[in-house]
Formats: structure tokens, sequence, C-alpha cells
């Protein structure tokens, strides 16, 4: 039986909206740390921490990812693309939308949905980004 806190998983590359949800709020196990994604090498992610920690996670769908790196509306820290990791829910958000980190983030609970998949996390207010989600597989500290 499914709940907020043992969320049903769907399969692997589908990301389940309470289990976005648990990932990016603070009712999850684990709270999402904010990075910049420093390295890419197919599925293989390279993520610089704001609190100066590194970690190596593997994305699902690593197309997908390329593809919307190629978009100019990507927010940026120091160059490098923003993210929001929760290795423990195994959900990264790829952030677009203003070109520099709003003061405070906050995330909304306004999905997009493809093939009942969250695909995105739609922005709170005006200067908030657009959380493009992608499921990840596994991580390396």
């Amino acid at each position: 039986m499914s709940n907020e806190h043992n969320p049903v998983r769907p399969p692997p590359e589908r990301l389940h909206w309470i289990q976005v949800k648990l990932a990016f709020t603070s009712e999850g196990r684990e709270p999402a740390l904010p990075g910049r994604l420093v390295g890419v090498e197919g599925p293989e992610l390279r993520v610089a921490y704001l609190d100066g920690s590194e970690e190596t996670i593997e994305v699902v769908e690593a197309e997908r990812l390329r593809h919307l790196l190629e978009a100019a509306d990507i927010c940026r820290i120091k160059g490098d693309p923003m993210v929001l990791v929760n290795t423990y829910y195994r959900v990264l958000g790829l952030a677009a939308g203003p070109p520099e980190p709003p003061r405070q983030l906050k995330v909304s609970l306004a999905f997009a949905f493809a093939d009942s998949s969250v695909t995105q996390v739609l922005p709170a207010a005006q200067d908030q980004p657009t959380l493009h989600t992608l499921a990840l597989r596994s991580s390396k500290r």
C-alpha cells in the first residue's frame, strides 16, 4: 500500500508525483541538495554541491538531459547549470527560467506530466525556476 512516506515506485525511468514531492519538499526523509552540474559523461553526472561536497550520480534519461542542457534558458551558478538533487528519492531537478538562481528557492507542488511521469515542477513564482525532473539510478560520493 502507498502512503506519503512509502510511495509506490513506478519503473525507474518514471517519476511518481509523491516521489517528486518528497524529494523536493520538507515532507521527505532526506532533503534535496542544491548544486552545480560540473561534468556530464553519458549518463554519469558530476555535481558540486553548494556545501562544498561533490558526487557522481547516474541519470536514467541521458539523451533527454543532453537536450535540456542545450536550451538557452538554463539557470546557472558560476556558469554551470543549477541542479537540485535528492539521491534518497532518486530525483534530479535541472533549473530553467531565470538566468541566475533566486535568493531563496521555493518549490511548488504544481507538476507537468508525460506518460504518467512528472517531467517538470512548475515555478512557484515569476522569479523562480522550472525544475525539469529526471530519475536517478545511483550515486557515488
